[in-house]
């Protein structure tokens, strides 16, 4: 048996993934990097991350190893129904204990029988074994409550241990009381935050911070790229408290504007909060900007829809662009953007509405307009305001569209959230990109 664990904190976490479809590369693993930035969150040392296949021998051994070493242990998968699914019993036979089946656990698992015995009655005793497999934990470990499956995360704090389910859905529904575990258990070893700066390049973001001579040194800046942007990850010791927060002060008052967790959320949120609808016309991104917005539950009461008018005629026929208009001016040009988004509000009944129309490549470019050229349009009904914007994103077709929805809505951030003023917005460096648009006297 592996020695018991002092009360004492540990001074980091040991991550196991197990599972054979990692293992072999059927799924991405996600849980890694959820989990690690978490960690990083809190200022909890990573050591170790381990990978490894559904098999006894690999788990018994790996799991004595990281016992060995003093530290947090936080495994993930292992816990579901199939043969292969062995994490319980082989914690249970680590620590010579028996396992135990949750009540809770098991009253919504005989719900799932009941549902499915109504169903397929002649295979339910094919299926309810193993369902009820799912219910145990060892008996000297605490169940962590989830919502959003049948398998209890598990705690053992006699070894400091949790363990969860492979599902990242089911992990990221367990992980508040997984993460107060930690918390509890682990030493904080460092200083760190996290910001999302979107709409800036990671070459003017780090040539606009200033820096005292030693604080390079002493304070560790890190970025990855977003859809637009960058995540900034800052590191530091508690000694260095007084440069760490000067920098973060310094980071808020040259970038506040850029600075927001998901800028469509903030969007989602002040529409929600403002009683409003929003509608998207959509050409180059081919309705990207409506799926990012409808990934999200519960906005089917500000919007009522989107339009992809790809093709011309139907930017004439469904969406009411003039003939003259395209024929003039062309499809990509903020004419046509502006009546994109004035039509798209007359369809859709829209408070606020925008439209976009670019040239994604890799063809279909000229001198003139470039293969990455995009135009927005944004029509607010109530206050009677429009305006169209310029945008430059060659960056391939993928690319393109995921820099362009975002920028976007980080335009829609800026000026009805952050700003909450046109006049301001329009003065900032990515607003000069847009200007107000005179409306049909019809609309006026």
């Amino acid at each position: 048996m592996p020695h018991l664990h002092e009360s004492i904190q540990s001074q980091g976490v040991r991550l196991l993934i197990i599972g054979s479809e990692v293992t072999q590369g059927f799924i991405f693993d996600t849980n890694t990097q959820f989990i690690c930035a978490a960690m990083f969150e809190i200022g909890v040392e990573v050591k170790e991350i381990r990978v490894i296949p559904d098999d006894k021998e690999t788990i018994i051994k790996t799991l004595n190893e990281f016992l060995s070493k003093d530290d947090f242990i936080l495994t993930t998968g292992g816990l579901g129904p199939t043969d292969d699914d062995l994490t319980v019993d082989i914690l249970c036979e680590i620590m010579n204990v028996k396992a135990v089946f949750i009540k809770d656990c098991e009253k919504r698992v005989k719900i799932v029988i009941e549902k499915y015995a109504r169903e397929a009655p002649s295979t339910r005793s094919r299926y309810e074994k193993r369902l009820y497999r799912q219910c145990r934990i060892p008996e000297n470990a605490q169940a962590l409550p989830n919502h959003a499956g049948l398998a209890p995360g598990i705690f053992i704090s006699d070894y400091k241990i949790v363990s969860l389910p492979g599902f990242p859905l089911e992990i990221r529904n367990i992980w508040p009381h997984a993460l107060e575990k930690i918390r509890q258990n682990v030493k904080s070893h460092f200083l760190s935050k996290t910001f999302n700066i979107w709409g800036v390049m990671e070459s003017i973001l780090y040539e606009s911070l200033q820096f005292s001579k030693d604080s390079p040194n002493k304070i560790i800046m890190g970025n990855h790229s977003l859809a637009w942007g960058n995540q900034l990850f800052l590191r530091t010791s508690e000694e260095n408290k007084v440069e760490y927060d000067a920098l973060i002060q310094q980071i808020h008052e040259k970038f506040g504007a850029n600075i927001v967790e998901n800028p469509i959320l903030a969007w989602i949120d002040h529409l929600k909060k403002n009683k409003l609808t929003f509608g998207a016309v959509e050409s180059c991104t081919g309705g990207y900007a409506s799926k990012l917005l409808t990934d999200i539950p519960g906005v089917s009461d500000i919007f009522p829809g989107g339009i992809i008018s790809y093709d011309n005629q139907i930017k004439e026929d469904v969406v009411g662009v003039s003939g003259k208009t395209l024929e003039k001016f062309g499809a990509v040009s903020r004419e046509t953007a502006l009546e994109m988004a004035l039509g798209g509000a007359k369809k859709l009944g829209s408070d606020i509405t925008i439209s976009i129309t670019g040239i994604a490549g890799p063809t279909g470019g000229s001198e003139e307009k470039p293969v990455g050229t995009v135009y927005f349009g944004i029509y607010n009904k109530k206050e009677k305001s429009a305006c169209t914007g310029h945008g430059y994103f060659p960056f391939g077709r993928e690319r393109f569209r995921n820099a362009v929805v975002h920028f976007i809505y980080l335009m829609l951030y800026q000026r009805y959230v952050y700003y909450n003023d046109e006049s301001l917005w329009l003065k900032t460096v990515q607003g000069q990109s847009f200007q107000p648009a005179s409306l049909p006297e019809s609309l006026v």
